[in-house]
């Protein structure tokens, strides 16, 4: 039994846009382009974050709860991209470490 709301997957695409499915391929597509687009986005939403929080200061925001949304939304698009960063280093580190 599906539950409307934020479980379900149009759920979630309205609160984070439209979302891949990791089992879907685009033609070209590889993974520098991917990391190069999670780093464009954190970047975009850092700039929404800083906008509604500079408009939030001046007294132009009615709406405090989107301000936060808009915060954790970027909060969790930096966490990600540096978690994947970690990963890559860790995998570098472990590939270098390989006796040949």
């Amino acid at each position: 039994m599906a539950v409307s709301g934020i479980g379900t997957p149009s759920g979630l695409d309205q609160w984070f846009g439209t979302l891949k499915r990791p089992t879907e391929e685009v033609e070209g597509s590889n993974f520098q382009d991917a990391l190069t687009g999670a780093i464009q986005e954190a970047d975009r939403l850092y700039e929404v974050s800083a906008a509604d929080t500079e408009a939030l200061l001046a007294g132009e925001v009615d709406n405090l709860a989107q301000v936060m949304i808009n915060g954790t939304k970027s909060e969790m698009a930096l966490n990600l991209v540096v978690q994947v960063r970690n990963r890559i280093v860790d995998a570098y580190t472990e590939f270098m470490r390989m006796q040949v």
